[in-house]
């Protein structure tokens, strides 16, 4: 199986990005940088486990290690990493300062979905690489590439990720309900998500990358419409609202599975948190002299939601 991060598209998609201070690596190119001198040691558990530790500082030691350990050994696994070019890449220590951030892909991650690849993993250091560089990359191999055109991930921690899910929406990536089934996607505090590359041409994923071109992202939360909060209230605002956000999406998922009965009233709990959002919003953007009403609810214990056939 030929990986999906090629030698040719990623050389392409480098000089579309232009002027980059990063050199982007597939599998095979890494491999062969980190063994460039013999003193390295080869790409053990703990050199995966220290290049784990070192980008995915918010994520679980052990998945992030795994996937990366993943490429090695299963080709439905690709990894993609970013070095900085300003920084010496002698001794294995200076290596690992090297490595600014990696993106890794999976393919049928989604069980129900075997030939579509996802987002397994992407880590990026602080003030280092930025992560729609690593996603560009993705967007532009898929769309180019001998795959079908749809991305899937699970976005960590769901609309509670705030900069993540800004990062993806602005990418091209939507919520995607139908990618909760027991095939799929099982874990409630994730939010599915899913992109289309058909549907985006070169110049837009270039310039989504880039920041020349903005998407227009169809929210139904309204949390992407709020931007970069600008005071401690308005932070504390959109907090909030992506609490509300992430219920909103359960409630979606128990009237699009039928699971009525797991909320008293569905169709009402969507009304009051659409209401709830709506108020926040407002409450945000209002400049002096806001008495806004709502958005405040009483914490509900996690349903449990069952799975469609899939």
């Amino acid at each position: 199986m030929e990986r999906f991060f090629t030698d040719d598209l990623l050389q392409d998609y480098r000089i579309q990005i232009g002027q980059l201070e990063y050199t982007l690596m597939n599998h095979q190119q890494f491999y062969k940088w980190w063994r460039e001198d013999t003193d390295s040691p080869a790409l053990t558990r703990q050199v995966s486990f220290d290049i784990a530790m070192k980008t995915c500082t918010q994520l679980g030691e052990k998945y992030s290690m795994d996937a990366i350990k993943g490429v090695k050994f299963n080709n439905k696994y690709d990894i993609l990493v970013a070095i900085n070019e300003k920084v010496p890449s002698t001794t294995s220590e200076e290596k690992l300062q090297a490595i600014s951030g990696f993106l890794i892909t999976r393919l049928g991650e989604c069980r129900s979905l075997p030939d579509i690849y996802s987002i397994h993993l992407i880590c990026v250091n602080p003030g280092g690489i930025s992560g729609k560089i690593l996603i560009g990359a993705f967007l532009y191999c898929l769309k180019h590439g001998p795959y079908p055109k749809r991305g899937i991930l699970e976005l960590a921690r769901g609309y509670t990720n705030v900069p993540a899910f800004f990062a993806y929406s602005k990418m091209g990536f939507d919520k995607d309900l139908t990618l909760y089934s027991k095939n799929c996607f099982t874990d409630l505090d994730v939010l599915p998500m899913s992109v289309n590359v058909d549907v985006l041409s070169d110049t837009e994923i270039i310039g989504y990358t880039k920041g020349t071109l903005k998407r227009v992202v169809h929210d139904d939360t309204r949390l992407f419409e709020t931007g970069i909060p600008s005071t401690h209230q308005k932070e504390q605002i959109q907090t909030d609202m992506a609490i509300l956000a992430q219920q909103y999406y359960l409630r979606q998922l128990a009237e699009l599975y039928n699971e009525h009965g797991e909320f008293d009233d569905i169709q009402g709990s969507l009304i009051e948190i659409k209401t709830a959002l709506d108020s926040l919003f407002r409450k945000y953007n209002c400049k002096s002299n806001c008495a806004i009403s709502g958005g405040k609810r009483k914490t509900q214990r996690k349903k449990i939601i069952r799975y469609k056939n899939g």
